[in-house]
């Protein structure tokens, strides 16, 4: 699961299933992740067309790198 993604549930109070090498881990994490995929996703589609000309990148592209989503 992607790190920012792991803190955001953390932060809303998901419940953890225990800790790992890593830190805490989830109690539902594929599913908390397939959530964030969808909504993430669904962002990136209404920024789509946005191109920003400071940084020269489309906003839809950067919102998934971001939460480390892939099509």
């Amino acid at each position: 699961m992607n790190e920012t993604i792991k803190a955001l549930a953390l932060e809303a109070g998901f419940p953890r299933a225990g800790f790992d090498a890593n830190g805490p881990t989830l109690q539902n994490s594929k599913e908390i992740e397939r959530l964030a995929h969808s909504i993430i996703t669904e962002c990136a589609i209404l920024v789509e067309d946005y191109y920003d000309e400071r940084t020269m990148q489309w906003a839809g592209p950067k919102i998934k790198q971001y939460f480390g989503v892939r099509d």
